[in-house]
Order: structure tokens, then C-alpha cells, then sequence
């Protein structure tokens, strides 16, 4: 694999409403997170995928949606899923128990695809872009504060590339 591209869901009803609410809760895209999807795939389609993944959230499966204008294989899977806690709030999973989980899904996709899309929360693609660039999480989160927001990595050994690195980001307008 040569490049992965990460997007954070765009704006929820309940973001919308000031209320952040629990992980758990799957509210859908609000009028403004329609139209940062709308932002979002005009930039990721800039760039060539094979697929695209995403949680099994309303809030992320639309998002993949609305970029996947290109109608590339689509698919939902629990491992993109936000780190697990109990209704309370409260972790059920550990920060290595979370990275095995994503990890573990992403790997195998390197023999399978040269570039993918990947639809997911703040917490897991920074735990994605904590193992990939091997930075700490607190700098991989500052990445994903924004709803709808985008970074392309990108590795390509053919042209001597020894690391992953950011080829390029996205911010939609936050309303």
C-alpha cells in the first residue's frame, strides 16, 4: 500500500446542538456535515483509492458515502470503531488494546490495495496515524480536532520513500 487516506466524520445533529454526547451515540450528519461531505469528497477525489472503510456509525458510513462518488467498494467494519466504553462513559478498552484492533485490520489490506480510504473518529485515526508516523497520541489527536478533516499519507518505496509522511490535509468549513 502506498497511501492511506484518513477523514474524520463530518458535523453530527447532536455536535450541531452543542452537545457532544457519548461515544456511543450515533446521531446522523447535520445540514453543515452534509455539506462538508460534499467539501471532503471533492478533495479525497483528487487522489486515486481502491476502497473505502468506516466504522459501523451512521455518522461515518454516510460520510464515506457522500465522498465515494466514485462508487469504489464500500465497507463498514466494527475494527474503525471508536474505542469501546460502557454506557457510563468509561474505557472499556485500553490504548493498546485499541491500536492491536485497528492495526490489525489495516495490515493485511497492504498486499490488497495500493490505496484506500478510511471514514473514521477522532480517537482511531489518530491511533492509525500514531502507529504509522510513531508519534505520541496527544500530537496524532491534534490532527482530527475538526469535524471532516483529512490527511493523506502517503509511503511509496518505488520512489525511495523509507517512512510514511503527510503528502496533504483537508479542513472543511466548520459553519
Amino acid at each position: 500500500m502506498e497511501q492511506i487516506i484518513l477523514a474524520r466524520h463530518c458535523q453530527t445533529d447532536l455536535l450541531a446542538s452543542g452537545d457532544s454526547g457519548t461515544r456511543r451515540n450515533d446521531s446522523p450528519l447535520s445540514e453543515l456535515g452534509l455539506k462538508q461531505a460534499a467539501q471532503v469528497s471533492k478533495f479525497v477525489n483528487k487522489f486515486e483509492y481502491d476502497a473505502i472503510f468506516s466504522s459501523l456509525f451512521i455518522r461515518t458510513i454516510k460520510t464515506a458515502e457522500i465522498i465515494n462518488e466514485n462508487k469504489k467498494p464500500q465497507f463498514a467494519n466494527i475494527n474503525l470503531s471508536e474505542y469501546f466504553a460502557g454506557d457510563d462513559g468509561k474505557g472499556r478498552e485500553s490504548t493498546t488494546m485499541g491500536i492491536t484492533r485497528t492495526m490489525s485490520f489495516i495490515y493485511p489490506m497492504f498486499d490488497l490495495y495500493k490505496s484506500i480510504v478510511i471514514v473514521g473518529h477522532n480517537s482511531i485515526n489518530s491511533t492509525i496515524l500514531r502507529s504509522f508516523l510513531n508519534m505520541e497520541f496527544e500530537e496524532a489527536e491534534n490532527y482530527f480536532k475538526s469535524v471532516g478533516q483529512v490527511l493523506v499519507l502517503r509511503r511509496d518505496w518505488q520512489k525511495g520513500d523509507k517512512v510514511w509522511h503527510i503528502e496533504d490535509e483537508f479542513t472543511p468549513d466548520q459553519g
